[in-house]
């Protein structure tokens, strides 16, 4: 063996050169596996960007396809179980695993999951709803959470969930002090409301809008109701009328034909006979 080198990750690498009594030869009895076994046993875990033997780079992408538990390109530990560090904790590699760095976390413990203190039932309730409103400044020791989340940089201190704009939260200058007071009181007591009002409001405003259509649906149809019963009752009066007016005409025809028929009997009777 002339020399030996090795660089992991983004560390500077190491470099084992020749001893100084001469080259080591490998002594082989069988076959030289790299990252494995010859009997498949559980061997390297982790990832070989490059591998030369007597100065020939080898094609391990080639040998990934073929080979059984080798996969080509270099996921990681955190590829497969990042997603175990829970509340904002980042996955780091290990030469034999992973682990979680809960440094920018609240939390503690293996993945970032175990609280660094008990709190009580109503702050954990206020804590889940969110928050909605307004923040001038918020600092925690010596980290500004608000100002690096709507600055962030790289890598991010904080972690966003929701929609974050950044805006001013100073009092128009008309305001009086009345009503800055109820607003403080607002959001003093925003936590303590049952997490189950939002949606009792959200229910009883749909009702009211499905009230609303339902009323002007009904008035639409007693108005379409009644102006059918108007032309209902004026066909009738019509009918009526025409019916009047023939028994009418009917009635003053009798009435001329019976005195035409007594005019011709008058005459028939007031004829003269000359023998």
């Amino acid at each position: 063996m002339k020399e030996a080198s090795i660089q992991v990750d983004q560390l500077s690498p190491k470099t084992q050169a020749a001893p100084t009594d001469g080259h080591v030869l490998l002594q082989l009895n069988s076959q030289l596996f790299v990252g494995g076994t010859a009997t498949r046993q559980r061997g390297f875990l982790g990832c070989i960007r490059s591998l030369q033997l007597n100065g020939m780079a080898l094609d391990l992408e080639e040998r990934a396809m073929v080979t059984p538990g080798v996969q080509p390109g270099c996921r990681g530990h955190c590829g497969s179980y990042g997603k175990l560090c829970r509340n904002g904790g980042k996955c780091r590699e290990k030469p034999s695993g992973f682990f979680c760095d809960c440094s920018s976390s609240a939390y503690a413990g293996p993945f970032c999951s175990h609280e660094h203190s008990d709190i009580d039932q109503e702050t954990a309730l206020a804590g889940a709803q969110g928050f909605t409103g307004c923040l001038s400044a918020v600092q925690l020791n010596h980290v500004a959470p608000l100002k690096a989340a709507l600055h962030p940089s790289h890598p991010a201190p904080v972690t966003v969930t929701g929609h974050v704009t950044e805006s001013s939260c100073v009092a128009p200058a008309g305001t009086d002090a009345t009503s800055r007071e109820r607003t403080h009181s607002f959001a003093d007591h925003s936590g303590t409301k049952d997490d189950r009002e939002p949606l009792t409001h959200a229910i009883k405003s749909d009702s009211a809008v499905i009230g609303g259509l339902i009323a002007v649906v009904i008035f639409i149809l007693l108005c379409i109701a009644a102006i059918a019963v108007r032309i209902y009752q004026q066909k009738r009066l019509y009918k009526r009328n025409e019916a009047k007016r023939s028994e009418n005409v009917e009635s003053a025809q009798d009435v001329l034909k019976s005195e035409l028929n007594i005019q011709n009997t008058v005459n028939e009777s007031q004829k003269e006979y000359f023998f």
